[in-house]
């Protein structure tokens, strides 16, 4: 007997407090109080699919009720947080919970009305098309609603500050939302971006039909991938964040004058990028781009699988460099702060010698003699340089020739094992020339595989 939908299941009915799980199969009416006593006392709940209707628990802070296909109404719980309905037929009512903050509704196609519920900040529908009455509230994320076409058709517009639509197929325009602060679509037909006043946080992906971005001036974040027709980015002065992956008509990244992080990957036709004051991380993967300016005061550079570029910008403020990939690569400028350095698969013959340097990762630079001995170095990889292990410097008193070995007997063993899933975690061989480390980490990590 389930105490919930009060008839006899064949299943167990399992009810989940708090991470521990409390089954019971038999109907004993002692057994019976003594659990709705305990469910009093729980914070979340998970219903069967037999429910029929829902007690009142005081402390219920969080409510699933998935695939409860007889359950036709959730009542007045004074304490739940978080509602979560998923395919629920026959609901038809949910009564005005003042607490509730988040509200989730897949597939309960008898429910028309969502009410004002005070407080409510986030309301996630999919397969909700039925749905005919919204509340005002912060927060809407849209899935997979593949008859909506307008948002008009949903009476929320007041008070919408994060607007989210996924897999609308049919949502072809986005209109002026006062208030609006944050808007994020995908699989969608949108063609432009109107200009929304105080929108903060843009994100479009997998529209294909995406043309135009409005100027919004308030913008400080945008975020693109795979808008294929989309061909350039309007001027903002405030923006401050900009990524944009996989969108092939766009050739030219405007000067923005607050940017501080770029990221553009997998651009076929971004052929060049402009020394933007003020930057301070930038990232360039796989683009067909031949020079990295030279931006004082960068940070971070990332221009991996650039293979056109033959030379790194000697930038004195970096602490991260990363180009991996770039195989017409064949020198490393000497930067004094620099922390981190991977050059693996290019055409470099040596390391400078940084004097702040922590972790080093050069995989596969088979044209790499020398290390020079650095004693800030922490991390470092060289699998696969053939030509080092021959010619190694003598300060290192034979630790490059170990830790060579090492990562390419562990790797392998990796591989014969099938432990791929944690060949990066411990392929980080934690390396310093003082001490010897290659063959100890050696002993150490075989041990760990063994075990």
């Amino acid at each position: 007997m389930c105490i919930f939908c009060e008839e006899k299941v064949t299943q167990t009915v399992e009810f989940d407090f708090s991470g521990n799980r409390i089954v019971r199969e038999n109907s004993d009416s002692a057994v019976k109080k003594r659990i709705q006593k305990l469910i009093e006392k729980m914070d979340i709940i998970t219903c069967c699919k037999n429910v029929i209707r829902i007690p009142i628990v005081v402390g219920l802070n969080k409510l699933k009720c998935n695939g409860c296909i007889l359950l036709k109404t959730i009542p007045v719980l004074p304490n739940l947080k978080k509602l979560c309905c998923w395919d629920c037929p026959e609901l038809e009512e949910i009564c005005v919970i003042p607490g509730l903050v988040e509200l989730v509704i897949n597939n309960c196609k008898s429910l028309k009305t969502i009410p004002m519920i005070p407080g409510l900040k986030n309301l996630y529908c999919s397969h909700s098309d039925y749905i005919v009455t919204f509340p005002v509230i912060p927060g809407l994320k849209l899935l997979e609603c593949t008859d909506l076409r307008k948002l008009n058709q949903i009476p929320l517009i007041a008070g919408l500050e994060k607007l989210f639509c996924y897999s609308c197929p049919l949502l072809k325009e986005i209109p002026v939302i006062p208030g609006l602060k944050q808007l994020e679509f995908s699989i969608c037909n949108i063609e432009s971006i109107p200009n929304i006043r105080g929108l903060k946080i843009l994100s479009c992906y997998d529209c294909e039909f995406l043309q135009k971005i409005s100027p919004i001036t308030s913008l400080k974040k945008i975020r693109i991938s795979t808008c294929e027709r989309l061909e350039d980015i309007p001027i903002l002065l405030n923006l401050i964040e900009l990524v944009i992956t996989y969108c092939p008509l766009i050739k030219v990244i405007p000067l923005f004058p607050r940017l501080k992080v770029l990221r553009c990957s997998f651009c076929a036709n971004l052929k060049d990028i402009s020394p933007i004051p003020g930057l301070k991380n930038l990232t360039c993967v796989d683009l067909p781009i031949e020079n990295i300016p030279n931006i004082p005061g960068l940070r971070e550079l990332i221009c991996s699988k650039c293979s056109y570029i033959k030379e790194i910008p000697n930038i004195e403020s970096l602490d991260l460099l990363k180009c991996d990939d770039c195989t017409s690569l064949r020198e490393i400028p000497h930067i004094k702060e620099l922390r981190d350095l991977d050059c693996s698969y290019t055409q470099i013959r040596s390391i400078p010698n940084f004097s702040e340097l922590k972790s080093l990762v050069c995989i596969h630079c088979q044209l790499l003699t020398q290390i020079p001995f650095i004693p800030s170095i922490i991390h470092l990889d060289v699998y696969g340089c053939d030509w080092l292990k021959e010619n190694s410097n003598e300060d290192y008193d034979g630790n490059i020739k170990k830790l060579i070995q090492c990562q390419r007997i562990f790797k392998r063993k990796l591989y014969l094992r099938r432990l791929n899933r944690i060949k990066n975690l411990v392929c980080e061989i934690y390396f310093s020339p003082g001490c010897k480390g290659a063959w100890l980490a050696e002993k150490d990590f075989l041990c760990r595989i063994q075990n």
